[in-house]
């Protein structure tokens, strides 16, 4: 399944994701607006494009996974998306894209606060 989101959202995620701080499980590293990509403290560059095809491609069950974190993360409910007690309770979850775009743009103000 590809997940639909905004490219400006997907950008902006990355980037809060490449500079945050690492106690919030960010890269730490600098943001390169020209080729999308991020160099982490020791060097390691990782592209957006990477990133976002892992994350977009991802199988419903890995995107589960990947929105309970960043919910749980984020500490707060998410528009459209499982709550943290859903996670525990419910077996047949359906992540939409609407929910994958609120949770990034929310993870996004979480590493930038």
């Amino acid at each position: 399944m590809n997940y639909q989101v905004p490219d400006s959202v997907l950008t902006e995620y990355f980037q809060a994701i490449c500079e945050g701080s690492t106690t919030k499980l960010g890269m730490g590293g600098k943001f390169d607006t020209a080729s999308s990509s991020c160099t982490d403290g020791m060097g390691a560059v990782t592209t957006k494009a990477s990133v976002v095809s892992s994350l977009l491609g991802s199988t419903p069950d890995q995107m589960i996974h990947s929105i309970q974190m960043m919910v749980a993360q984020v500490g707060a409910p998410v528009t459209d998306c499982p709550t943290s007690q859903d996670f525990n309770t419910i077996t047949d979850l359906t992540i939409t894209d609407s929910c994958v775009e609120n949770a990034l743009i929310a993870m996004t103000k979480f590493m930038n606060s």
